[in-house]
């Protein structure tokens, strides 16, 4: 059963639910700045070569995006979009939101995830050199569908929120597939992601048609 079904059949929208898992991703939010900080202590004090550093501060600016739209989306959650305050007084938390899903859709062009997703494909064994320009173009194509809906929903309000999180939702299920809807081998951060949009599209649906 795939992951989006099992997430379909549990109760994820009950108020007692919604709450529980928003703590849980606050836990997480604070576990892994956590982490980071601690990690970057450890580096203070030990030589690192430029390539290691390169890598660290890819991989902390990744993170560090994912969290800001975790942040986001259990923002605007909690409040209306128009309450929300944005982490830079200059742009409206929907155009901040919208960068920060921009950037998660443009990791499909970076070498090195291209490079571990074709990984993955050949550790599945459905990689052959016969069928290696299908499963890269599979990346290209999801890339060109999400950038085009991308580049429509440039908005405000609840409509634009609601367009965002429909492309975290299949920027997820792409992850999802390509583990295989394996729940144990998903990142965490994908499935909060993944869940938090459904929640929030619910949520401003029904608020932007009352």
């Amino acid at each position: 059963m795939k992951i989006s079904e099992i997430i379909a059949r549990e109760d994820y929208l009950d108020p007692k639910q919604v709450g529980i898992f928003k703590e849980n991703i606050r836990r997480y939010i604070d576990n892994s700045t956590r982490d980071q900080n601690e990690i970057l202590a450890g580096r203070a004090i030990i030589q690192i070569s430029p390539v290691q550093l390169k890598y660290f501060l890819r991989k902390k600016e990744r993170e560090e995006n994912t969290r800001l739209i975790l942040q986001y989306l259990l923002m605007f959650l909690d409040k209306d979009p128009d309450d929300v305050t944005p982490f830079h007084k200059q742009i409206t938390p929907e155009k901040q939101l919208h960068g920060f899903v921009r950037f998660q859709v443009n990791l499909l062009l970076e070498r090195d995830v291209r490079k571990a997703i074709l990984h993955e494909y050949s550790q599945l064994r459905i990689l052959k050199t016969g069928n290696f320009w299908y499963y890269e173009g599979r990346i290209t194509d999801t890339h060109k569908e999400l950038s085009g809906t991308l580049a429509d929903c440039s908005g405000q309000g609840p409509v634009a929120i609601i367009q965002l999180c429909r492309i975290l939702e299949r920027l997820s299920l792409f992850w999802f597939d390509l583990c295989r809807e394996d729940v144990c081998r998903i990142r965490t951060s994908d499935l909060y992601i993944y869940k938090l949009a459904l929640i929030l599209q619910k949520s401003l649906t029904v608020s932007h048609n009352q």
